[in-house]
């Protein structure tokens, strides 16, 4: 079954999504989220990029229930139209949520490894759809004492192979010091974030590239 990119206006500028995967208030993650913000406005001024906080993001129906309502594989769209997704749902929150992914042409999912893997918040916004995120462009950068080396490793699994997004090749780890589990917060405007510079600006040209081929195919489905 082919998902057809949401049809909206045509020659918009690509919208990526920095999906925050921490609900933790301060966090390092929101620090991280405003480095990874910065590059891509600075580098990457014709996309328009939006900051999701999995507590506070009402408008894309955040909070979330943690109680998934029936079978999100079951809510296939009508004719294979993403637009029309929104309306398989019952519950307001996540009517909200699926709407603003299908607006999205990429997200950036920015995540603090938890125990060794995902955190609950995260993978609950994941599990509540599924069809949204067939095809969809991804990455995935992930932040903690060692970077989060084994959260990257299930990340790919969960957001590359079950929910079949168009993951970037490398993700970032990003290493946490000490410090900054202990009282300090990482802004997003430190010296020592210059090191992943490189490596973030490659994954975000992919990013970026990948969502413009989105756009473009959602562009000329418009068009048919």
């Amino acid at each position: 079954m082919r998902i057809h990119p949401s049809p909206r206006l045509r020659n918009t500028r690509p919208r990526v999504a920095i999906v925050l995967g921490s609900t933790r208030e301060p966090s390092n993650t929101a620090g991280l989220g405003t480095y990874v913000r910065n590059l891509l406005r600075r580098y990457f001024p014709t996309v328009e990029v939006e900051v999701v906080h999995l507590s506070k993001s009402t408008a894309a129906g955040h909070p979330l229930p943690f109680e998934i309502i029936g079978t999100p594989a079951t809510h296939k769209p009508p004719g294979g139209d993403r637009a029309r997704l929104p309306d398989t749902y019952t519950h307001p929150s996540v009517v909200a949520w699926s709407a603003a992914v299908v607006s999205y042409d990429a997200v950036l999912f920015l995540a603090p490894q938890y125990n060794g893997s995902i955190t609950a918040p995260l993978k609950n916004a994941l599990d509540q759809l599924c069809w949204e995120w067939k095809g969809l462009p991804a990455a995935l950068v992930t932040c903690g004492g060692g970077g989060g080396g084994t959260l990257t490793e299930h990340g790919r699994l969960i957001i590359g192979r079950n929910f079949g997004m168009d993951l970037c090749d490398e993700g970032v780890e990003i290493a946490l010091r000490p410090a900054l589990s202990t009282g300090h917060w990482v802004r997003g405007d430190e010296a020592w974030l210059a090191v992943y510079d490189e490596p973030m600006l490659a994954l975000l040209a992919e990013l970026v590239r990948k969502a413009e081929a989105w756009r473009d195919e959602r562009d000329r489905d418009w068009d048919e």
